[in-house]
This record gives structure tokens, C-alpha cells and sequence, in this order.
């Protein structure tokens, strides 16, 4: 049997409608050529300097941009660029460059123009599927497609490259196997291992991999080798993928707020060097809270970070809704950080509106501090500014609980124990201490655009971030394996 897995966090048919489909191999080979054209673009960086009469700028930066795309994609030996009417058929692998550039002024825009769609649909899947990728690409992929889907861009270049992101839920739709999504097989073979004997992790892999060929047997027949069946197992192992992602961020905030109240009582404090009191003015802090509404400042604010981690996929597809709605134009302006796209995220905010409403029933308080939601302003200038902060959640918390965890391991090093109980008291001690400090200063209103609000929270943790080498059990990370908080 099967090792016990772990509850799923949310509904699967409704989740199957926000989650990505992986790439195709073909699709990742159109990525690849995607990434290569925008490292080489410089949209944003001729566009974004100028304030006034833009259009005829951003019409030519399309075109280059488009112009370097065709370049790639003939160069790369590829066949269904549509030259004079007509998709190319015939072999390009051979061709020289000049070839490949006198063919490239053949290409039409208008003709080509669900492929340009598709390619910048790609990209967008593979971001939110993978976060951590495309750091400043994903940035100018989403700017140049605003610029390129106002009216003024579509009138010109005769066309709007835009795309759906392609989901399981929609995949699966399209070939009428929508009740997969609810074959009670599937949550086996998309959930996590909750604890895997020693030597077992092998046998569970072979388990999984077998009930996941099961599945797409039942459906669609066939072997691997069929295409529906590759279509099919990549829906399962898409929902697989989100769940690894979630479960693994989600748990990583739930273990930060074992740990607060785990080593602080919600009431009052066992000791004195347990008080998570802080006050304007002293040790940078901005808020004044005594320690039971400090207890509650920060475990509200934990309960939020993980229920928007919880419904993240959900959350990027309201954030590009929001980015991409030609009705709902940016403003580029001077925000204090620089000259910004300041837009409107009504979608985003509406979304954020219920996160925090579920984080208020979970923790069953009032909430301290203010519950401003700050978008379209100077803090927060659009809705990818707002995604970009809190994909950043897990890289501030994964570090802090890998340092705590690793306390007791380092303890046990000869000389290093002496020097913990001589500084600290003790290990458990030193853990009080580290999660003291974060729970105090990394939620004190600190930072430039700090404060109690939504948004000021993740400035004030970041803030602390950039404090932790001054800090005196600074060592205590490196020794745990600590480099950064960007992993």
C-alpha cells in the first residue's frame, strides 16, 4: 500500500483551474528561444525613459522585438513560421544567415500572430509555475504584452498577442475527461508523502509512478507513448507540481507559527527576555504594541502570508488579468522609488480583500494594525509589484526555520556548545532568541514603506532581512548552512 498522505489543502476541481500545464518538450524548446529573444530586447529600457508621445516607440520596439523573435525561431531550424501567406515546410537546419534573413522579411505579423500568442503564453505558464525563474524577464515580458494589447498597439501591428494560460482544468475540459479531476486515485498520486520510512522513499516513488500510469490508462488507453496519454500525465503531474509547491510554502509558515506559540505564551510572558513588546523608537521600530497584541500582530500576519501562498495560483491569474486589461491603463509616473507603471489592480484587490477576511476567521481576533491593502499607488505601483513581494515570503521564512532546526545539531559540535551556553544560555535559549528578535523587529514597522499595514508587514520583514549580519547569533546561521534569502 501506498505510504499515508498528507490532506489536501484545498478542493482539486476548483484548484485544476488555476494550476499550469507543464511544458510539452516542444514547448520548452519555444521557451528557451522566448528567454533568448527578451535577454536581448531592451524594451523597457528605451520605452520606460520616455513620458510623453510613446506610441510610436513602443509600435517600433514591438516590431524589433518581434523582428529578433522571427531571427530565433528561422535560425533554430523550426518550420511553422507563416512566410508569404504560407507555413514554411521546408528544412531550415542547413540555411545560412543571410538565407535565414531574407526569408525573416517575408514573415507577417498579422499571419503569425497566434504563434506570438502562444510563445508569450508559454512564458507566462513557466513563471507561475516556477516562481523563482525568469527574475527580469517575466517583468519585461508583462509590459512590453501591456503595451502590445492597448488599442493603439493593436490598431497598428493589426493584432493582440494574447493568450489564455493554459490549465489543467481547461486542457482536461477540452478532451471531456473533467471527472479525472474527481477519481479519488488522484489525490494518492498527487500528494506528498507525510512520513516515509528509512529505505522507503524508493519503493513509494515506484508506487506513485505506477498509480499515476493507472490513472491515464483509465481515461485515455493507450501507453506513453500516445499523445492523449503524454496529455494526460501531464495534467496529473502538473496538480502534483502545484501541490509539492503549496504544501512545501504553506508548511513553511505554519512552522513559524508553531514556533510562536510553541516559545511564547499568547498572554503573558514566562520571562522577561520572552516579551515580544515593542516600542517607537527603540531598536528601530515604528509601532508601539505591547506583548499580547504584538502575539497577535504577528500571527495575523503569518496566517495571511500563508493563505495567500495557499491560493498563489490563483492570485497570479487575477494579477495578469489585472496587468493585461487594455481598459484599465497604466499611469508611468514618479513614486518616490523611481519613475513606475502605476495602475489599478481592482481584480488583485478584491482577491486580497478575501485572504484577509479568511485570515481574520482563522485567527478569530480583531485585526491589529491597519488592514489597508496598498495597489496603484506609490507604495505599490501595480499588481506584479504586489505578486513579486509575496513570492518572496518563503525565501524570508524557509532560512529562519532551517536555522532553528539546525540549533540543537550544531549544539552538539565540540567547542561550539561552550560558546552557545556562554552567549545564550543555552540552545534553546539561542532559538528563543532568534525568533524573539524576528517576531519583534521583522514586524515593527520598519523599512521605507513600513508601517502596519498589509503591505508595510513584508517591508518590515525584509527590512530585517537586511539587518541579520549585524545581528550577534549571525554565525548561528552560516553554521546551519545559511547564504542568503534568495536562496
Amino acid at each position: 500500500a501506498m505510504v499515508q498522505q498528507k490532506a489536501p489543502q484545498y478542493d482539486m476541481i476548483a484548484a485544476a483551474q488555476y494550476i499550469p500545464l507543464r511544458l510539452s518538450l516542444e514547448e520548452r524548446r519555444q521557451y528557451h528561444l522566448l528567454v533568448a529573444a527578451l535577454h536581448v530586447s531592451e524594451y523597457v529600457d528605451k520605452v520606460d525613459v520616455v513620458k510623453w508621445q510613446r506610441n510610436d516607440l513602443i509600435v517600433s520596439e514591438l516590431k524589433d522585438l518581434y523582428h529578433i523573435i522571427w531571427g530565433l525561431h528561422i535560425a533554430s531550424g523550426s518550420r511553422d513560421m507563416k512566410l508569404d501567406g504560407k507555413v514554411d515546410t521546408d528544412g531550415m537546419a542547413d540555411v545560412n544567415m543571410e538565407e535565414a534573413a531574407q526569408r525573416a522579411e517575408h514573415v507577417s505579423l498579422v499571419e503569425n500572430a497566434e504563434y506570438f500568442a502562444s510563445l508569450f503564453e508559454i512564458g507566462r505558464r513557466y513563471k507561475i509555475m516556477n516562481p523563482d525563474k525568469m527574475r527580469s524577464d517575466y517583468g519585461k515580458l508583462l509590459y512590453l504584452m501591456q503595451d502590445a494589447c492597448a488599442p493603439e498597439a493593436v490598431r497598428a501591428l493589426g493584432f493582440r498577442p494574447y493568450k489564455s494560460i493554459v490549465t489543467v482544468h481547461s486542457v482536461l475540459r477540452a478532451m471531456d475527461l473533467l471527472p479525472l479531476l474527481e477519481d479519488p486515485r488522484l489525490h494518492t498520486a498527487t500528494s506528498a508523502p507525510t512520513d516515509v520510512p528509512a529505505g522507503g522513499l524508493e519503493r513509494y516513488k515506484e508506487e506513485k509512478e505506477a498509480l499515476i500510469h493507472q490513472i491515464c490508462q483509465s481515461y485515455v488507453g493507450g501507453g506513453p507513448m500516445d499523445p492523449k496519454y503524454e496529455v494526460v500525465e501531464r495534467c496529473v503531474r502538473s496538480i502534483d507540481d502545484a501541490n509539492c509547491y503549496v504544501r512545501d510554502n504553506v508548511c513553511t509558515i505554519d512552522e513559524a507559527i508553531r514556533f510562536l506559540r510553541n516559545h511564547f505564551n499568547e498572554a503573558t510572558p514566562a520571562r522577561k527576555d520572552e516579551s515580544l513588546a515593542i516600542s517607537t523608537g527603540s531598536g528601530g521600530s515604528c509601532l508601539t504594541h505591547p506583548h499580547p497584541t504584538q502575539f497577535t500582530f504577528v500571527l495575523q500576519s503569518l496566517t495571511l502570508w500563508k493563505i495567500i501562498q495557499l491560493h498563489m495560483f490563483r492570485l497570479w491569474h487575477t494579477v495578469e488579468e489585472d496587468m493585461l486589461d487594455p481598459k484599465c491603463r497604466y499611469r508611468y509616473q514618479y513614486t518616490g522609488q523611481g519613475y513606475n507603471r502605476v495602475q489599478a489592480g481592482p481584480r488583485i484587490h478584491a482577491e486580497m480583500s478575501k485572504c484577509l477576511s479568511e485570515a481574520i476567521r482563522e485567527v478569530g481576533k480583531s485585526w491589529v494594525g491597519l488592514s489597508v491593502v496598498h495597489l496603484g499607488d506609490n507604495d505599490v505601483p501595480n499588481a506584479l509589484n504586489f505578486i513579486d513581494k509575496y513570492t518572496q515570503v518563503p525565501r524570508i521564512v524557509n532560512p529562519i526555520i532551517k536555522c532553528i532546526k539546525g540549533v540543537e545539531e550544531i549544539a552538539q559540535w565540540p567547542g561550539i556548545a561552550q560558546w552557545i551556553d556562554a552567549d545564550f544560555g543555552s540552545a534553546e535559549r539561542l532559538k528563543c532568541t532568534i525568533l524573539r528578535d524576528f517576531f519583534r523587529h521583522g514586524f515593527d514597522g520598519s523599512g521605507d514603506d513600513g508601517g502596519s499595514c498589509i503591505d508595510g508587514r513584508l517591508t518590515s520583514a525584509w527590512n530585517w532581512c537586511q539587518q541579520l549580519t549585524k545581528k550577534k547569533y549571525f554565525p548561528i546561521f552560516q553554521l546551519t548552512g545559511f547564504s542568503s534569502f534568495d536562496g
